[in-house]
C-alpha cells in the first residue's frame, strides 16, 4: 500500500472516530442505552486512536527502521570485494 493511501485511511478514519465522539453531545440518547453506547464509542475511539498511535509511533514503526538498517548493513558487507 502506498504511504499516501495509508495517511488517507488513517487520517479518515481517526476523524470518524473524532466525528462519532462528538455527535455523542448533539444526540439524545435513550436513558436505557447509555451504557451500551458509552461502551461502544468507548471501544471504537479507543481502538482507533491506539492502533494508529502504535503502527505510527510503536513496533510497526520501529520494525520498518531496523529492516532498513539490517538491509543496508547487508548491501554495505555484499558491495565490498572479499
Amino acid at each position: 500500500m502506498s504511504k499516501n493511501l495509508l495517511v488517507i485511511v488513517t487520517l479518515t478514519l481517526v476523524l470518524l472516530a473524532f466525528a462519532c465522539f462528538i455527535m455523542l453531545f448533539f444526540v439524545v440518547i435513550p436513558e436505557e442505552n447509555v451504557k451500551t453506547v458509552d461502551t461502544g464509542m468507548g471501544i471504537i475511539i479507543g481502538a482507533c486512536i491506539v492502533s494508529v498511535s502504535a503502527y505510527f509511533f510503536g513496533s510497526s514503526s520501529g520494525s520498518k527502521a531496523k529492516t532498513e538498517q539490517i538491509s543496508t548493513m547487508i548491501e554495505n558487507n555484499t558491495s565490498k570485494p572479499a
